[in-house]
């Protein structure tokens, strides 16, 4: 009996990169104690996503609790808890650290040339 055999190719199983998994793993565990909103920064302030609610920078509590890096974009972010007037939690990530002395907040309580406090802010969170 002449049994034909195949050989069998090596194959080599490649592990996904994971990236960002410190970054992922503290916006999770952010999420899973209440802070379950996202932010974005606007020319209105803070734009929450999932419920496109526009808050200006009076109205929030703005809180950093993080730096972790990037690894995607190569580069340090910040993680910022947001408390709005009406109770909602989340997260706002950032190229730098908004204080209330950075230019969101400026551009926010002045009635001044908005087009230029605007240019700041893009400098200072590198858009």
């Amino acid at each position: 009996m002449n049994i034909k055999t195949t050989p069998i190719m090596n194959t080599i199983i490649k592990q996904p990169k994971i990236l960002n998994n410190s970054f992922t793993k503290r916006i999770i565990a952010l999420q899973n104690s209440g802070y379950d909103h996202d932010f974005l920064i606007n020319s209105n302030g803070l734009l929450c996503l999932q419920n496109n609610h526009n808050f200006p920078a009076c109205s929030i509590s703005l809180t950093v609790i993080d730096q972790v890096y990037d690894a995607l974009e190569s580069c340090f972010k910040y993680i910022h808890l947001i408390e709005t007037c009406n109770g909602e939690k989340g997260i706002l990530v950032a190229n730098c650290i908004l204080t209330r002395q950075s230019a969101f907040w400026k551009f926010q309580h002045r009635g001044t040339s908005i087009i230029k406090d605007i240019k700041i802010l893009k400098r200072e969170l590198s858009l």
